[in-house]
């Protein structure tokens, strides 16, 4: 079952959504940390990535930019439904990317793909109970997951299509990394792209008969 995640991307002071989500992506700041994305560390190596990268004024500075960062980093899975926070509208995604380093000139520069849920945003008022009173946060990002069923239902999304989709997408997304992480010999080329196009078509065959497409 996928994650409910609640986030606020004001980064470095500024609300960067309409921009970003124009680009079908979310990003975290903390853009200068870029060995973050190193997945062989460990939770304290990652922490002392952050730590050296930046100057934190308190402890609590500190605590918060570390679990914001591992958050996004190494806990926010593909599948995974994102309630993205402008002000009192919410963006409702779900997750479709690792997370990548992208070459900005703004402090969005770690960001991972997502799709839209709905073309629209939602006011809070709009919201059904008990999404409205559980999505006034403060922090950057926040796991909701004990909503994620009351989400779903206002997305009108089956639990159990939710699921299939999450481990689509991952199938998928595993099989362009392994095809991509190797050199390919150019008379083997086409095949690969063959045998990608062909998993790519059941897959979506398998989606359109869920009505998830």
């Amino acid at each position: 079952m996928p994650n409910f995640y609640a986030y606020h991307m004001n980064l470095s002071g500024k609300n960067q959504v309409d921009k970003l989500l124009a680009e079908n992506q979310i990003a975290i700041g903390w853009s200068r940390a870029r060995g973050l994305l190193n997945t062989t560390l460990t939770e304290e190596a990652f922490n002392a990535e952050l730590d050296a990268v930046y100057d934190f004024s308190t402890d609590r500075e500190r605590n918060r930019a570390r679990k914001e960062c591992w958050q996004f980093l190494r806990e926010m899975n593909v599948g995974d439904i994102v309630a993205v926070k402008k002000n009192n509208f919410f963006h409702f995604v779900r997750v479709e990317g690792r997370p990548r380093h992208h070459e900005v000139d703004d402090d969005t520069a770690i960001r991972r793909q997502i799709v839209k849920l709905r073309d629209d945003s939602i006011h809070l008022d709009n919201l059904p109970e008990p999404l409205r009173s559980n999505l006034q946060f403060r922090p950057m990002s926040v796991v909701r997951s004990f909503l994620l069923n009351d989400v779903l239902a206002f997305l009108g999304i089956d639990p159990e299509d939710a699921v299939d989709q999450a481990e689509a997408l991952e199938a998928d997304r595993l099989l362009m990394e392994a095809t991509g992480s190797y050199v390919i010999p150019p008379k083997d080329e086409l095949i690969i792209d063959r045998k990608h196009a062909d998993v790519s078509a059941a897959l979506y065959k398998h989606l359109d008969g869920k009505g998830l497409r």
